[in-house]
């Protein structure tokens, strides 16, 4: 039976301090870089708006911009509608506001109005990449 090497408490305190140091900065570029890639984004949302095109080009990539009403649920509401999916014998299907099941019958106009408008409506846009 191989015994483990034994590592000095002061290296465990340094490697512990290193590993968390180096996950907080990890942490806070991962949210500056998620903040610049929302503005570039966003950038690139009002230049094709601007252009009347749903397509740029960049030099290695082309960007797809698709716009596309989608679903809020308002946390101000989310008690009104849950009592409204249990009045109207819905609340079993959507018990835990499945959002993937809930939003498609609410922009097909499959849901109950009294349900419907307890949510709101919301342009938002799709920004992809491709290879030219």
């Amino acid at each position: 039976m191989e015994v483990p090497e034994f590592t000095e408490a002061s290296n465990l305190v340094s490697s512990d301090t290193q590993l968390i140091d180096s996950l907080s900065e990890l942490q806070i570029q991962k949210r500056q870089i998620e903040e610049k890639i929302k503005s570039i984004r966003e950038e690139l949302v009002t230049l094709a708006k601007q252009k009347r095109t749903d397509t740029l080009i960049g030099s290695k990539m082309r960007a797809s911009i698709k716009e596309y009403m989608k679903i809020v649920y308002p946390e101000e509401t989310k008690d009104e509608l849950l009592k409204t999916l249990k009045e109207k014998g819905l609340y079993e299907e959507f018990m835990h506001l499945n959002h993937f099941k809930l939003s498609p019958r609410i922009m097909k106009n499959e849901m109950d109005p009294e349900i419907a408008k307890l949510v709101r409506r919301e342009l938002a846009y799709r920004v992809s990449l491709s290879p030219l």
